[in-house]
């Protein structure tokens, strides 16, 4: 599968603890990358560059925490800046000291260039939530995402434009190159009923793309989901959008690798690239 670096998180480690949420940070600035073989690739790459590089990281996500990057393998050999290729995928693996053949080793040509990016660490939940947060911890963190995304400037929605989606069919979607191929439906007590949607490329045959569709009971719950979605996954970067020209509210980052956006009572959550998102977008506004 093709995915965002940002969402290529989630490795077995998490799972089997049976974590809910786990540590995000970011390696950066701009340094050019050993040998590594992308997730969805077949041959390792000769020569690449990062302009930062996102892994699930333990601890303070610093030099001394062990990391998980489910976006490539990199070379396990005595020497991981020339041939031949013996593909290791990090998990449990410390980021390393300079000159300590760890994760930063193995990762960066210069490794000099890639350090732990200061301040970037959050806690982002892993998969979809499946009950209810207590109700003791329901406020704090939605006063806190209130907080983090401004939602005192969110538009509000007027009585008489409420608009009421009663089911979402996806049966017609097709963006591009890419159709459907199959729709999960999730119910969860206390939790709006979610759509999986899956959408296959003909490009990339082994390629799948999700979108998440929750469907919320009045357009103020689907706000509501919305904020509940951004404070608990907590992707960097995430934006309100300014005359999206798509939705009645939005999200994105600044890459416009993820878009988060309320259509009535519908929310919609994914990582497309940014031409499926927009003709996405005007089918839903039709």
């Amino acid at each position: 599968m093709y995915g965002h670096r940002d969402d290529c998180l989630e490795l077995r480690e998490y799972p089997r603890r049976r974590r809910i949420t786990g540590n995000y940070g970011l390696a950066k600035p701009l340094f050019r990358a050993n040998h590594h073989q992308k997730i969805g690739s077949i041959n390792p790459e000769a020569r690449d560059f990062f302009t930062f590089h996102a892994v699930a990281w333990k601890g303070d996500c610093t030099e001394n925490d062990e990391l998980f990057d489910g976006c490539l393998k990199l070379d396990g050999d005595i020497d991981p800046k020339t041939t031949p290729f013996v593909p290791l995928l990090p998990a449990n693996l410390r980021f390393g000291r300079l000159r300590e053949e760890a994760y930063r080793f193995r990762l960066a040509k210069d490794e000099s260039e890639c350090q732990p990016s200061r301040g970037s660490k959050i806690r982002r939940r892993i998969g979809l939530r499946t009950g209810p947060i207590p109700l003791e911890l329901d406020g704090v963190r939605r006063e806190t995402a209130k907080r983090l995304y401004s939602y005192d400037r969110w538009p509000k929605p007027e009585p008489t434009e409420e608009t009421i989606i009663p089911a979402f069919h996806p049966e017609n979607i097709a963006i591009n190159s890419w159709t459907l191929d199959r729709v999960k439906c999730i119910e969860n007590e206390g939790l709006p009923p979610t759509l999986q949607v899956f959408l296959s490329g003909k490009k990339y045959c082994a390629a799948a793309l999700r979108i998440d569709v929750f469907e919320a009971l009045t357009v103020t719950d689907a706000r509501l989901v919305l904020l509940d979605e951004l404070g608990e996954f907590q992707r960097p970067g995430m934006i309100l959008l300014t005359n999206p020209g798509f939705g009645d509210l939005a999200f994105a980052d600044d890459e416009r690798f993820t878009v988060a956006f309320v259509r009535g009572n519908l929310v919609f959550y994914s990582g497309m690239l940014p031409i499926l998102w927009l003709t996405l977008a005007a089918l839903l506004n039709a």
